[in-house]
C-alpha cells in the first residue's frame, strides 16, 4: 500500500469536508494508496 502526504493542510481540510464527501474521498484515497485509479463518482 502506498503512502499518503498531505501538503499543507490539506488534511485538516479534508477533515472539515461534510460527511458524505469525507466518505467519497477517503474510498478515492483508498482505491490510489492501492494503485487503481479513482473511479468515476455516481452518487
Amino acid at each position: 500500500m502506498k503512502e499518503l502526504h498531505f501538503a499543507g493542510n490539506a488534511l485538516d481540510e479534508l477533515r472539515a469536508f461534510p460527511v458524505h464527501a469525507k466518505r467519497e474521498a477517503g474510498f478515492q484515497l483508498d482505491r490510489i494508496q492501492n494503485d487503481l485509479e479513482p473511479s468515476p463518482n455516481y452518487s
